[in-house]
């Protein structure tokens, strides 16, 4: 996953960086902003979790109700 493909789908989801970061476990929405521009590699948990994002309409909705 690209950092342009992570920021494109988050905002597809309606999400903030902060929402985001909560979504999937991290402190802080500067690590969602580093992934996004690339000056951090994304976590292979976080890939996983956006393909489950755009694969599975369940897994989107739980997901999206934690937030």
């Amino acid at each position: 996953m690209t950092p342009r493909a992570l920021k494109s789908t988050r905002k597809s989801l309606g999400l903030s960086q902060a929402e985001f970061a909560r979504m999937v476990g991290v402190a802080s929405d500067r690590t969602v902003r580093k992934w996004e521009d690339g000056e951090r590699d994304i976590p292979g948990p976080v890939i996983v979790i956006m393909g489950l994002i755009a694969s599975c309409p369940d897994a989107r909705a739980r997901l999206l109700a934690s937030v």
